[in-house]
């Protein structure tokens, strides 16, 4: 249960873990991927859902890619957040974004 809530802590917190950049090739971290990006830009740009559907459009030519992973994970706590007061709508944005996070410890198990 520590792992899931130091997973938690970290999406919450809205950064990635501390070796992210060693889980990414290092031709991705000289060319990051456009998309995510975008993607990046529209969570600051507060659209939310864009940003985690661009995220998922990454995820669905590259299943595995640790950086979409997380940052899934991480966009579908934050629409969780937005969803307060709407118990259940909310508890799915959440189980969606510890599906993600778990996938991700997954793919890059040395990233806790």
């Amino acid at each position: 249960m520590r792992h899931v809530s130091l997973i938690f802590a970290g999406i919450l917190v809205g950064v990635p873990p501390p070796d992210m950049g060693a889980q990414m090739s290092s031709s991705r971290s000289v060319n990051p991927d456009p998309q995510i990006m975008q993607a990046e830009q529209l969570l600051a740009d507060h659209r939310a859902l864009e940003s985690l559907r661009m995220f998922e459009s990454v995820l669905e030519r590259e299943p595995e890619n640790y950086e979409a992973l997380w940052k899934t994970a991480r966009g579908a706590i934050v629409m969780g957040l937005l969803a307060r007061g709407h118990t259940e709508t909310e508890n799915r944005w959440h189980k969606l974004g510890e599906e993600y996070a778990r996938r991700a410890t997954v793919v890059a198990p040395d990233s806790i």
